[in-house]
């Protein structure tokens, strides 16, 4: 028998008798090597814990903060939700902001410009991450304003997105363009043009990434793919750039109640999807699955409810720009300390127990009309 027939999917009890062998074989070992296999293993779980310690001390102790002095931050998607509470609470701790907005004329836009603290610190600037010209221009603006004033710019925050909700073959192609084009490609493009402020600075970027870049929801399929690029565009960012002292962190929040995830965009995002669907999609799913999915709300998406609190995301992002030892990742998990044990155990169960979790919550709601015909 080949390798490749010895692995594949028919010759299931062939691999579990290997399996069993092998174990068993390993289990002599261990009895001949035991006191050389636990005080290896011991050692390895020692280490473990002492790094977890250490990092968990040193930030418990260690509450300096660095200056704001001569120092600004860049923020994108400052028009509601985390980036505009965000403009807010760097204004309050003295940095000079540059709050980048979609629309100057929008209810956030204006708030930032007469509810700050320190007035004439936060500027409210036109950009939108996907176009070239409008990024290129807010650099050179924010270039000649740095040096005018004095000041350094020490951190970029990829804080704009969008979301899309449904399931994959919803909606069309150009649904998933538009979600890249924002969450990852616009965090590329915003980065690769601030890059030199930074390199100059030794400052930071910080990107608000999600959850869902980590564990794939279920209805968030595209969300979920342009996050797990995003994370892997800082993973890179932060290699590539530590030889010229630049930090990166990424904030990966579970959902919120942002304007982001309020019901009417929830319910707003589905029916455009819906719509835009090909009549084949339609009659697979059917009204009633639409229908569903609506009265499901965030249970449709995620495994907790959102949390109401957004400042529990924000002030990680404050955090990650100053502190002098920023973490790589911050992690908002809303609730108490069983949700984030859940999350916790569902990035380190075996795939497969994973996709059993998902498909039962998902047997909870209605059928695909394809399916319940089938019945």
């Amino acid at each position: 028998m080949s390798i490749k027939a010895l692995f594949s999917l028919n010759c299931f009890l062939t691999q579990y008798t290997l399996a069993f062998v092998s174990f068993l074989l390993l289990t002599y070992l261990s009895c001949c090597f035991g006191c050389y296999v636990s005080f290896i293993g011991k050692l390895l779980v020692l280490s473990f814990l002492s790094w977890h310690v250490t990092k968990r001390v040193r930030k418990h102790l260690n509450k300096e903060v660095l200056t704001s002095y001569k120092r600004a931050v860049l923020v994108t998607g400052c028009d509601s939700g985390f980036g505009n509470a965000l403009a807010f609470k760097l204004n309050e701790h003295g940095y000079r902001v540059y709050a980048t907005v979609l629309d100057p004329e929008s209810d956030g836009a204006k708030k930032l410009l007469t509810g700050s603290r320190f007035d004439g610190k936060t500027q409210v600037l036109r950009m939108d991450v996907t176009n070239d010209d409008d990024v290129t221009r807010v650099y050179e603006y924010v270039k000649d304003d740095l040096k005018k004033n004095g000041e350094e710019l020490w951190a970029v925050v990829n804080n704009a997105g969008i979301l899309t909700i449904g399931p994959l073959d919803w909606g069309t192609i150009d649904t998933y363009k538009q979600i890249f084009e924002v969450n990852t490609f616009g965090v590329v493009r915003v980065t690769r043009t601030f890059l030199p402020l930074i390199r100059q600075s030794k400052g930071r970027f910080v990107n608000l990434v999600s959850m869902a870049g980590r564990m794939t929801s279920q209805n968030l399929p595209v969300y979920s793919m342009s996050k797990h690029a995003a994370i892997s565009f800082s993973d890179a960012l932060r290699r590539e750039t530590r030889k010229y002292g630049i930090r990166v962190s990424t904030i990966e929040p579970m959902a919120y109640k942002t304007p982001m995830a309020s019901e009417e965009m929830f319910n707003g995002i589905l029916t455009k999807n819906w719509e835009q669907s090909s009549d084949e999609v339609k009659q697979l799913y059917g009204q009633e699955f639409l229908k569903n999915l609506k009265e499901r709300k965030e249970k449709a998406t995620v495994l907790l409810a959102p949390g109401e609190n957004i400042y529990e995301v924000v002030d990680l992002m404050v955090e990650a720009v100053r502190s002098p030892d920023p973490q790589i990742r911050y992690q908002a998990i809303p609730g108490n300390c069983l949700n984030k044990l859940l999350v916790e155990i569902l990035k380190v169960i075996p795939t497969e127990l994973y996709d059993q979790v998902v498909y039962h919550l998902e047997s909870k709601g209605v059928k695909p009309a394809y399916l319940r015909n089938e019945e």
